[in-house]
This record gives structure tokens, sequence and C-alpha cells, in this order.
């Protein structure tokens, strides 16, 4: 994410791939620490009080990386990075209430 840009191989891509690349990294990320944060957290704990609130650190970190990136060599700032990264952890976050909706069901 922070790597400089002239250690990246100029390989051609198709237009938009690097967007498609945003919103997959941060929807795992946000699918992972749902779950990591779903498995450890304590039953008693509303975890509808807190969940929103750790998604909206990944959003801030999402946003602070593509800050960043203004300062490395060779990388730029992007608003359409920002949007797909949020989207991305808004995908993840989906993804992994409704599957565990779904397996809560199951059993």
């Amino acid at each position: 994410m922070l790597t400089p840009g002239s250690s990246i191989p100029d390989v051609p891509k198709p237009p938009g791939a690097d967007k498609l690349v945003h919103l997959g990294l941060f929807m795992v990320l946000a699918f992972l620490w749902s779950r990591v944060f779903n498995d450890r957290t304590d039953k008693r704990i509303k975890k509808s009080k807190y969940i929103p609130n750790f998604l909206v650190v990944i959003v801030v970190f999402a946003i602070l990386v593509e800050y960043i990136q203004r300062l490395v060599p060779g990388r730029s700032f992007d608003y359409w990075d920002i949007l797909f990264n949020i989207l991305g952890v808004t995908i993840g976050a989906v993804l992994f209430y409704y599957l565990h909706k779904r397996k809560s069901k199951l059993v």
C-alpha cells in the first residue's frame, strides 16, 4: 500500500484494476477483523454497539493510508481510491454480517 511507486513494476493493467485491488484489500481486512472481533468479544457486551466503532477505525485507516501516499515518492493521493477503500470496508462488513447471521440460523 505504501510501496514507493518506483519499486512497482510497470506492467500494463486494465483500466480501473487498481480500484478493484483497493476494494478487495479493504473488503478482506474488514471481513477478517469483523470475524476476530465477533469471536473474541465477550457475549455480555453488546456487539452492535462496538462493531460500528471498530469499522469507523478501519475507514479512518483507509483514508490515512491514502493521505500518507502523498508523502511517498512515486505515489499519489486519489479520492477514488478512498471511495473504493470505504466501499471495500462496507462490503466486507456486510458480507460478514449476512454470513454470520445465516450461520446462526443453521445452528
